[in-house]
């Protein structure tokens, strides 16, 4: 029943929370139990005979090890559970999990520990909201150590080097745009603020780190678009009658192209080397362009005030509609799904 299920074990917190929670994963049915150590003394100690216990050699990152070694170990594989034993998940939690993972798509599932009964702090509030706004990503606990993964979504992830960071909340929003499916099963706790670790600022600063670096990348646009369009009205179209057009034209079109290639490369990180983005890119850029326009031109009529006054409040919407629109349509892969 679970010969194609991998359960990858690469943190914890003591060698008896790990013996336990081995134990009850073989007594269920589970074969394939993969424990990453960097002890030595762990290494030569016996769990349970039905774990493999690989012993970190290089020392490296321990997830991105343990992912690493299952893909080039067991080739049969076709979904990964991954388990931070320094929490205490019990052997039902990843039993749910695995009930849930469908090897045939690109799928990525995390736990929810949240019942009616049991309320979100304010920053899991804050950060649910962020993800639904910035990604429609509608997860209870983004934050939670338990969740597992398929090969096809694993590979997609490998490729973007993000596989260390499987098991942070900011990973989702990058594998929303790989075109993962991300969804969350159920799972029994009695007190789940003892089953997920505490918010870091390092960790907020992650999740919020690609709008922030998006504001970059329109900030540097915007400055090349200034930069260019005073270069050419001043120098090449000085004496031309069509000077503030032209100048216009051209400076949009090349700090538009700065634009896209500071967020395919920096922003978003997409690695196709198709044309699909730049088209999806160009036609939001026409649009963007056309709504500015239209929406100034009709509330500077409607409510009669000046243009100067209705177009910061119109761009800034703007603003986050294109981060939103990029992130999930101009920068999306298409969903995977096996035959």
């Amino acid at each position: 029943m679970f010969k194609h299920l991998a359960i990858l074990i690469p943190y914890y917190s003591s060698l008896s929370s790990v013996e336990s929670l081995c134990s009850n994963l073989v007594t269920i049915g589970f074969t394939n139990i993969i424990i990453i150590t960097n002890e030595i003394e762990f290494h030569k100690s016996t769990v349970t005979e039905n774990c493999l216990i690989v012993y970190n050699i290089n020392q490296s990152h321990p997830l991105a090890f343990g992912l690493e070694y299952i893909k080039n170990t067991f080739t049969a594989i076709k979904s990964v559970l991954i388990v931070d034993a320094s929490y205490n998940y019990s052997a039902e939690d990843v039993l749910s999990l695995s009930k849930t993972i469908d090897s045939n798509k690109k799928q990525l599932v995390i736990a929810n520990p949240v019942s009616k009964n049991k309320r979100l702090g304010l920053m899991d509030r804050i950060v649910r909201f962020s993800f639904i706004a910035m990604s429609s990503i509608n997860v209870q606990c983004p934050r939670i150590r338990l969740r597992a993964i398929t090969i096809s979504a694993l590979n997609d992830l490998i490729e973007n080097n993000t596989c260390k960071d499987l098991l942070d909340a900011d990973v989702l929003l990058r594998a929303k745009r790989l075109g993962i499916d991300i969804k969350e099963t159920k799972i029994k706790q009695e007190d789940f603020h003892h089953y997920i670790p505490v918010f870091t600022v390092k960790q907020v600063l992650k999740i919020y780190f690609l709008l922030f670096a998006f504001c970059i990348s329109s900030f540097a646009s915007f400055i090349v678009d200034i930069s260019i369009y005073v270069l050419l009205i001043t120098t090449i179209f000085i004496n031309n009658a069509n000077a503030i057009l032209f100048s216009t034209v051209i400076a949009r079109i090349v700090s538009s192209f700065v634009n896209y290639l500071l967020n395919k490369k920096v922003v978003f990180k997409d690695t196709r080397k198709n044309r699909i983005a730049l088209v999806r890119f160009s036609l939001l850029t026409i649009a963007k362009m056309f709504a500015s326009y239209a929406f100034v031109f009709l509330l500077t009529d409607l409510l009669g005030i000046s243009s100067a006054f209705v177009k910061p409040p119109v761009d800034l919407l703007l603003f986050f509609i294109g981060f939103y629109t990029q992130q999930n349509w101009v920068f999306l892969r298409k969903p995977f799904h096996n035959s």
